[in-house]
């Protein structure tokens, strides 16, 4: 009976499993845990993407109902009213800001669309023949492009 006490005594089979255990248990978890921090990089950098993508179609969808808004008012020969409401989608579910400035270049501007959570923006140039005022702060859903031609003549946007 001393004999057989002395041989399990010396076996390591009860260590050795629970060893193996831990050992596979934290590779694991070491593999997972790099799995899913790029993972989350991976989708951070498709949202900047896409949201980058979506400002720059909205942006292009402003900037071409501005240069049609230019094209009626010189329809008008520059004396009539032309107002128009632009509908714009939303860009990755949230919202953005529109900014309007002069290039400094005759009939050349730009549309600065900025998201307001994470800050990415695109500028995106477009041509007037009719002067635009400078605007910025606009909200990115709703706009009015508004003409008076026994005014200022100058074609204004304003949040609808």
């Amino acid at each position: 009976m001393s004999e057989s006490f002395g041989r399990f005594r010396r076996s390591d089979r009860a260590v050795s499993s629970t060893v193996n255990y831990i050992q596979v248990l934290g590779i694991a978890t070491l593999l997972i845990s790099g799995l899913v921090f790029v993972a989350a990089d991976i989708v951070t950098d498709q949202h900047d993407r896409a949201t980058t993508e979506g400002l720059t179609v909205v942006g292009t969808q402003l900037a071409a109902e501005l240069e049609a808004t230019d094209v009626l008012v010189r329809s008008t020969g520059g004396d009539g009213t032309v107002e128009r409401t632009v509908d714009l989608p939303t860009v990755s579910g949230g919202q953005y800001s529109v900014a309007i400035s002069e290039t400094g270049v005759a009939h050349e501007y730009d549309l600065t669309l900025t998201t307001t959570g994470s800050g990415h923006s695109v500028t995106i140039p477009f041509v007037s023949d009719t002067p635009v005022v400078p605007a910025s702060g606009l909200d990115g859903e709703s706009l009015r492009l508004v003409y008076q031609g026994d005014g200022t003549r100058e074609l204004e946007v304003r949040d609808d």
